[in-house]
């Protein structure tokens, strides 16, 4: 499955010990054999490519497809809010870089569109005043791609006015619950929420990079 499984024992290998190793080793191979995306033979690879059916899989198949698409739906709604909730909070920066990146991508428009035209309308139809035109049209909006990317530096203010607030609206959201976990009646005293803490920063980056990258696609 692409990962390395390892048994740490701590204490003296018994015959029981083993025999619980092996079951576990052997459930391992099992779960390869079939969820494996890595193995061309895999029940999911075969699923994949069409080759069986839902029906021809092991039922443990259907069971965590069916977890997964009930994960995705809050995963996907979450995602959702948190993006309609930055650029609601940022108004003027969303018109702005929706505005930067139309202004970006008239350029390569322009181009690709008197190109069509050119090949449509005047090659193919043997009119070569027509093609001329067009591939005037087309060079002038190669040379206006220098524009574009002006344009495309100027979508980077903007983007970071949306997602840097977001970042510390995470931070601030993050921190404030796991000190309330912390101080909660019965709250176990383990570190665990040290841990939280500790991976805080990159956790948010990571949210921060992919909601940039979402809006810049969009």
């Amino acid at each position: 499955m692409g990962t390395v499984f390892s048994f740490d024992l701590r204490d003296p290998p018994t015959p029981d010990i083993r025999h619980a190793l092996d079951r576990a080793v052997t459930w391992l191979h099992r779960v390869d054999e079939v969820f494996s995306t890595y193995r061309p033979g895999s029940q999911i690879s075969r699923l994949a490519r069409g080759e069986v059916t839902l029906a021809d899989c092991d039922r443990d198949v259907t069971e965590v497809l069916r977890l997964c698409e009930s994960a995705q739906r809050p995963a996907n709604a979450a995602a959702l809010r948190l993006v309609r909730s930055s650029l609601s909070h940022s108004r003027t920066a969303a018109v702005r870089l929706a505005w930067w990146t139309l202004v970006s991508a008239v350029p390569a428009l322009v181009s690709g569109k008197a190109l069509a035209l050119a090949v449509d309308e005047g090659f193919l139809t043997h009119h070569l005043p027509t093609a001329v035109l067009h591939l005037s049209v087309c060079a002038l909006g190669a040379l206006g791609a220098l524009g574009g990317a002006w344009a495309g530096r100027q979508t980077y203010p903007p983007l970071a006015d949306i997602v840097e607030p977001l970042r510390d609206r995470l931070h601030r959201d993050v921190v404030r619950g796991t000190l309330r976990r912390a101080v909660a009646r019965g709250a176990p005293r383990e570190g665990a929420d040290a841990v939280v803490v500790a991976q805080l920063a990159r956790q948010v980056e990571v949210v921060r990079d992919t909601v940039a990258g979402e809006l810049m696609l969009v």
